[in-house]
């Protein structure tokens, strides 16, 4: 540690350390309102800007919900996991539930995003903590405050430590907004053009099983166009986390692109995905996804949807498969976990031109968005891995913030 850094428990650099309470859910006056609600499973979140929930007034005065400000950080109490933590920045004011721990630093002390760039390399030893001092397994105030030690440099080295990060941090987020926006994009003309049919308005229209459709179009079914490919069931008995073999794509990694485990078994069924690839998941939710992850394998109950001609790009797959897949999703909600079937995928019909110059004409404006999206995701694994890499030795002092400030300002 250098020489001017010092060393403090965390309870010492804090102004607070506290959790909160969930109102009763039976009494509807304490809920949606306009108080944010944060629950712990919303902690997987790196920044919090909004809330799933909602309370009132009278939810806040009657349960012991109590507020976290903007600027401080929350960990969830349970749920640590052996790869990851559960620790979030929170950008908007919010009441948390008693599954929330909320840290509020003493600025004197501590800048308030070093606290929480700190903290998000901690995972290991929240979840020691959890599994040596508590019969639960679980996260306390008092265990976090006297067991979690910090080493501090002096104030405006913390503030051009966390100014860096944060630089990457924000990179990252304004390339998940802008991925967000080309979405909503490609999907407005995927309507114009498939759904309302816009550019054909002027022209003869026909009867079809899926209602009127231009002269000229017909009905596909989703083989004619698409090939669909299940993952393979590998044994879990030979999963891994030591990252040996292949990388292995389960429904949650779908959303991160960031699979936990690996697997050195070699299924005969095995389908190697790469970065741009349509994959689904075929249980409790269906959204479509475009793999934003390095070349792996795909495990079972996780669909992948792989164009059978070059005028069948993924762009055209994603934005066709997506309200399909929605529609089942809401379809299959009155049961506990809802499920996807082959059966249901061989009704996948959609309308189609029979002219492939209106096609190509349709992808060469939703192709680049999908490219786009591809490549901004491709920055985000490249800026999250400089991140994550240089954070840990930021924090602890092994290197100097100078040594890579020119790298980082090339890349932010």
């Amino acid at each position: 540690m250098p020489k001017n850094w010092k060393t403090y428990k965390l309870k010492d650099v804090c102004d607070k350390i506290y959790s909160g309470g969930t109102p009763k859910t039976s009494v509807l006056e304490y809920w949606n309102g306009d108080i944010n609600w944060l629950s712990s499973g919303e902690t997987s979140q790196r920044y919090i800007n909004t809330t799933d929930k909602f309370i009132t007034e009278l939810g806040l005065e009657k349960s012991s919900a109590r507020l976290a400000r903007k600027g401080d950080t929350v960990i969830a109490s349970a749920g640590q996991g052996k790869t990851r933590g559960q620790t979030s920045y929170l950008n908007i004011d919010t009441t948390l539930n008693q599954s929330v721990i909320c840290l509020r630093a003493d600025n004197n002390l501590i800048d308030s995003k070093f606290l929480f760039f700190n903290l998000t390399s901690r995972y290991n030893e929240f979840r020691n903590i959890s599994d040596s001092f508590s019969t639960r397994g679980s996260l306390t105030k008092d265990l976090l405050g006297n067991h979690i030690i910090l080493n501090l440099p002096p104030l405006p080295e913390q503030k051009a430590i966390a100014n860096i990060l944060s630089a990457i941090d924000d990179k990252i987020e304004n390339n998940l907004a802008i991925n967000k926006t080309l979405e909503e994009m490609a999907m407005a003309i995927y309507k114009h053009w498939f759904v309302d049919f816009g550019p054909f308005q002027e022209g003869e229209f026909v009867d079809s099983e899926l209602g009127k459709i231009p002269k000229g179009w017909e009905v596909k079914n989703i083989y004619d166009l698409i090939e669909v490919i299940y993952g393979a069931p590998f044994k879990s008995k030979l999963f891994n986390q030591e990252k040996i073999g292949y990388p292995l794509i389960r429904i949650r990694d779908l959303k991160s692109g960031k699979p936990q485990f690996f697997t050195v078994e070699n299924h005969k069924k095995k389908t190697i995905i790469n970065k741009g690839d349509v994959l689904a998941g075929m249980d409790a939710l269906f959204t479509p996804y475009i793999w934003s992850g390095q070349k792996a394998v795909l495990n079972q109950r996780v669909v992948f949807f792989k164009p059978k001609y070059d005028y069948v790009t993924n762009g055209f797959i994603y934005e066709s498969i997506k309200p399909l897949l929605n529609y089942f999703e809401r379809a299959k909600v009155g049961t506990t976990v809802i499920h996807l079937s082959k059966s249901d995928i061989d009704t996948f019909k959609f309308t189609f031109p029979k002219d492939k110059g209106i096609i190509e004409n349709f992808n060469t404006q939703i192709e680049s968005f999908h490219k786009q999206k591809v490549n901004n995701y491709t920055e985000i694994e490249t800026l999250t891995k400089l991140r994550d890499t240089l954070l840990p030795k930021l924090i602890s002092g092994e290197i100097h913030l100078k040594e890579f400030q020119e790298k980082i300002a090339s890349v932010v």
